[in-house]
């Protein structure tokens, strides 16, 4: 979910990432943007 999922974020492909998740897994479809925080995820706020 998000940049980083993405295309690796900040982080890119380097020696500690490989990139986006589509290199690694197939990918359905990609959400652009920062992901919710934990607490936008609780379904009681």
């Amino acid at each position: 979910m998000g940049d980083c999922g993405a295309d690796g974020g900040e982080f890119g492909c380097s020696y500690a990432s490989c990139g986006g998740v589509s290199k690694v897994i197939p990918v359905d479809g990609v959400v652009r943007g920062c992901p919710p925080t934990p607490l936008e995820l609780t379904p009681w706020r």
